[in-house]
């Protein structure tokens, strides 16, 4: 490369990195607003779930974005399962994390509410028996009882044995508080 080649594209390499520079976005001042208040209804306890949003607050993405988030634990008090529709329906929390059986049956109901994101890919929720049980598939369910929580669980279960054979009498379903699950059937309800 001979001498005038090379200080033309030192040159050029200056200028452009002038014009780079000039056309970026300005440094991001901070803002001189109060934080937004949001008041965020957990869907289960305060446990590995979660941790996407503990996540987030740890690292400081809320407070980055001027949110002051209260994360809210779910799961159950005095036996009733805390229901995060219903705690933003009666305005309790400003949002809340629920499962896609559950706000789907809200809009069914009429209740005005949306979904606006999703957390997880694929839905948790497991059917959990006995090795001993003999229990390999949903149709080996037939003539069997089942215990379900309330939440979305007991949606999902519904849908699951409606699927797989046209006479729901075919299972004795109970809706089961979590506590029941730890003592015998003898306190849960008929669905």
């Amino acid at each position: 490369m001979n001498d005038l080649s090379h200080r033309f594209f030192i040159l050029l390499t200056l200028c452009m990195s002038v014009v780079m520079a000039a056309c970026s976005p300005a440094a991001a001042t901070p803002t001189l607003a109060p934080a937004t208040d949001i008041t965020f209804q957990m869907s289960w306890i305060h446990e590995y779930s979660a941790a996407g949003f503990y996540n987030a607050e740890a690292n400081k993405h809320f407070a980055n974005e001027n949110l002051n988030v209260t994360l809210e634990e779910g799961g159950f008090v005095d036996g009733r399962y805390i229901e995060p529709i219903d705690e933003v329906l009666n305005g309790s929390v400003d949002f809340g994390l629920s499962s896609a059986a559950a706000i789907l049956q809200a809009r069914a109901d009429g209740k005005p509410v949306v979904a606006i994101a999703s957390v997880l890919q694929r839905n948790p929720t497991a059917l959990i028996f006995l090795k001993s049980s003999g229990i390999e598939q949903p149709n080996d369910l037939v003539g069997k009882t089942i215990a379900v929580a309330d939440g979305g669980a007991l949606q999902l279960l519904k849908v699951m044995l409606t699927a797989q054979a046209s006479a729901r009498a075919m299972w004795r379903l109970y809706r089961a508080p979590i506590l029941a699950w730890t003592r015998s059937l003898r306190d849960v309800s008929m669905c």
